[in-house]
Formats: structure tokens, sequence, C-alpha cells
């Protein structure tokens, strides 16, 4: 089955989905709240049949999947950077905050969350945020942070969602090279000493097919979900320390949440 509905009713309906051990996609975030996606990942492990798979998109996304292939040539990556600048969402729900919960950091920062994830390998320790409301008054359509992961590195995040144009991008500077991918319109830049070579990937090959297909593989009992309740979970965390850290205007470790 197919969860993809408004954050609101996320908790709900999957539990009830896998409570009757059905398969499970569902729409990023996994949940509204960190509290909700805690008590999701209980639910899920108890449940039978397949765990459920959360629909993060971007692991699917060529640019992606060949940065990630790219990464060891970059050495001790001590910097990632990674944006999504969007124009402004016309869908009336995303104006009413009791269904969707949060604005620019629960929509779209999950993205940046697992994408970092996926493609370092790391976990995150600390993230540093700000938020703002330019264009939309119910919930934050700006948001910025910087972070570190587990082994030290810096992250710095981007949501932009008030202007008229697009763009998402994903930078990485290690001791042995650089990286610069763009996974909105293709192509990666893998810079090493002064070479620079160019490899052609294309951003816009849809990624829903290849999601659908890990669905019934794992419906089937032929795979393992890709994207875990606990996965969720972790991104889940990073919502919360980035909205907590808005609040306060300071720091906060994941460990402390």
């Amino acid at each position: 089955m197919l969860v993809c509905t408004p954050p609101s009713s996320h908790f709900a309906l999957a539990a009830a989905v896998r409570a009757a051990g059905k398969a499970l996609l569902l729409e990023k975030p996994m949940t509204g709240t960190l509290d909700e996606a805690r008590r999701l990942v209980e639910i899920d492990d108890l449940g039978a049949g397949p765990r459920l798979i959360v629909a993060q998109t971007l692991r699917w996304n060529p640019v992606i999947r060949l940065a990630r292939e790219l990464w060891s040539q970059l050495g001790e990556v001590r910097h990632v950077r990674i944006a999504q600048r969007l124009e402004p969402s016309g869908l009336d729900w995303q104006r009413d905050r009791s269904v969707t919960v949060g604005g620019s950091v629960l929509l779209t920062g999950v993205h940046l969350f697992d994408t970092v994830r996926f493609v370092t390998g790391r976990e995150f320790t600390e993230i540093d945020a700000r938020q703002e409301s330019f264009r939309n008054p119910a919930v934050e359509d700006f948001f910025l942070a910087r972070a570190r992961l587990d082994d030290g590195a810096y992250v710095s995040l981007e949501v932009s969602k008030f202007g008229r144009s697009r763009a998402c991008l994903l930078e990485a500077v290690g001791t042995e090279g650089q990286l610069l991918a763009d996974y909105q319109y293709g192509g990666i830049r893998l810079i090493r000493g002064r070479e620079v070579q160019v490899f052609e990937a294309d951003a816009s090959a849809p990624t829903l097919p290849a999601v659908l297909a890990q669905l019934r593989d794992t419906a089937r009992g032929d795979a393992v979900p890709p994207v875990t309740a606990r996965e969720g979970l972790r991104t889940m965390e990073l919502v919360e320390a980035s909205y907590r850290s808005a609040q306060q205007r300071g720091p906060v470790a994941i460990a402390d949440l």
C-alpha cells in the first residue's frame, strides 16, 4: 500500500497498514513529529509482513547515486554543502499548519538530511539552524543550518521556497578533491588537483518507478526495505533538532533529544 497524504495523517494511516501486516511505501516525512516517528518504529518492529519503506526518492536520483559512487575519490571529506531552492508550493494544505505540521524543514529538509546520510555513510551529531517565513505565513519557507557529522565533517544545508526559480545542488570538499553535483538539471564535476572530470547524469530520470519496484520486491520478500522506519526516525530526529535549534538560536546535539 501507498500513503501519500499530508504529514499530519501519516502516523494513523501507516500504523493501520502495518498493524494489518501489509507492505507500505510511506511518503516522506515519515510522520509529522518525532514522537509519532518513535511510536511508528515500534509498531513496524512488531508488525507482521514486510517492513515499511520511507519514500526518500532522492536516493534513486541518478546524480545522487553517481555522487555516492565517486565519493571515495575525494579523500577525507571535510565539508558538504547541499541546497534545494524551490518555488513556493501552490498546495493549500501547505499553508495550514494543522495539516502540514511544518514547512521547509519538515517537508524538504528531510531530503537533505537523508541524502547527506546516504552519500557519506555518516550520522549527524549536532545541528545549528535558523528559519524564516518570507511568503508563507503559516510555516517556515527558508531554512539554513550548519551541522557536524560523526567523523567531524561540517555540513551546510539550505532550503528556500520563496523565489521564482529552482536549483538543487550538492557539493563536497575533501583532502583529495572536490565534487559539484547538480541534481536538478544534471551533471557532476569532479576536481582533483587541476584536473576537472565531467560526468553526465540525467537528473530528470523519474525515480518513482524504481521506488515502486522496491516496494514490489519487498512485498514479495525478495528484498529488504532500502529506507527503513529506523532511518526515517533518524531523519525526524534531525527535523526536531533543527526546530529546537531555531527556537533556542543555538546548536542542539542529536544525542540530547
